[in-house]
């Protein structure tokens, strides 16, 4: 069992360390960190999309939004 099972497929926002915010929805969770697809960066003048599938470790994790 890994931190984040029971969210699997869910779209959530990733708040990190650093001071982003991603969302995207949850495909993967390992103990180390969580992988999104179909993400994006948020910002203050829209959403930044990513040509990319990110994967965050989890120690840059600051915390997590389940979007309903």
């Amino acid at each position: 069992m890994t931190w984040l099972d029971s969210l699997t497929l869910e779209t959530v926002v990733i708040h990190t360390k650093d001071g982003n915010s991603i969302k995207g929805i949850k495909s993967a969770v390992h103990d180390d960190g969580i992988l999104l697809r179909e993400a994006c960066i948020l910002e203050e003048t829209g959403l930044i999309m990513l040509d990319h599938d990110p994967f965050i470790p989890r120690e840059n994790v600051s915390w997590l939004q389940v979007v309903a």
